[in-house]
């Protein structure tokens, strides 16, 4: 089923992005991917044929894929990936920190930014071992040229530290929750 639910959201996701391009909004959306479905040559050429067929210049797909779904077959993932970007698809490592990432493969894989685990977010400023951890997945996302994006933000004050660290991007109820589009453009438009 993971494929039929997963090729509805791509479209959905796809149609949601063009309608908002035709009112000016110009905002990259991100689908979480499931590993099965990159297994899956039929899945591939539909989500390539989605993104030449849908998005310019000023819109794009985001892709994000679990760190411990990349490590299942990092070699059948390097190309696709690679294709991907070559598409201009943002390649997002989602859930970082919670799997068992090699750091040979990490280097080779042509993502754009890791999504630090809300596990490591939720419980700053008080836990000092989880914030080590998050130090130490800037640094080392720093080094590799990507992104980095705090994910389960929930707290002014957990802004404040992730932005004093370097952090390029958050999400998490501090700024939102879940909103169908409708509200999500008028949120939007709020913040322009």
């Amino acid at each position: 089923m993971i494929h039929d639910v997963g090729r509805w959201i791509l479209e959905e996701a796809t149609r949601q992005m063009r309608e908002w391009s035709k009112k000016g909004l110009y905002i990259p959306v991100a689908v979480n991917i499931s590993p099965i479905q990159f297994k899956i040559p039929s899945f591939v050429e539909s989500l390539l044929n989605l993104v030449t067929k849908n998005f310019k210049e000023h819109v794009s797909l985001e892709a994000e894929i679990t760190e411990s779904a990349l490590m299942e077959d990092v070699t059948l993932f390097i190309d696709i990936l690679k294709l991907l970007k070559s598409r201009g698809v943002r390649i997002y490592i989602d859930d970082f920190g919670t799997g068992y990432s090699s750091l040979a493969y990490l280097k080779k894989l042509p993502v754009y930014s890791i999504k630090v685990d809300k596990e490591f977010i939720k419980d700053l400023p008080k836990d000092r071992e989880n914030f080590e951890i998050v130090k130490a997945s800037l640094s080392l996302a720093r080094s590799f040229g990507l992104k980095t994006v705090a994910e389960g933000i929930e707290k002014e004050q957990q802004v404040g530290i992730l932005r004093d660290l370097g952090f390029d991007f958050g999400q998490g109820y501090f700024f939102g929750k879940p909103m169908p589009p409708s509200e999500f453009e008028r949120f939007v438009a709020g913040k322009l």
